[in-house]
């Protein structure tokens, strides 16, 4: 199935290159494809099924979480910013994984 759509999504892209190689405009209602089907119709039945892919969150480093342990003390930060000490690893650790601030 997705070869399919993927077999579709080049042949639209490549009728698209072409069509601006020759000095063509493009514009949502071109009939480039065929007489009776635009780009518009094309690409949205090439798209209709299709799931967007998950990606994690990109989390910028000043808001990234760390530890650091200097002479057995942890302390937990966040960029730049020390936000506080814990009494032991486990407790440091589970800061790390948690959303609290």
């Amino acid at each position: 199935m997705h070869n399919q759509k993927f077999g579709r999504i080049h042949e639209i892209l490549t009728a698209i290159k072409n069509h601006l190689d020759e000095g063509g405009v493009l514009h949502a209602g071109a009939l480039i494809l065929s007489d009776e089907e635009t780009i518009q119709d094309a690409v949205s039945d090439a798209l209709a099924g299709m799931k967007e892919p998950e990606y994690e969150p990109i989390v910028p480093r000043s808001q990234r979480r760390r530890l650091n342990q200097y002479m057995g003390r942890w302390s937990g930060w966040m960029g730049k910013r020390k936000i506080r000490y814990f009494e032991n690893e486990g407790e440091a650790r589970a800061w790390l994984n948690s959303s609290e601030q």
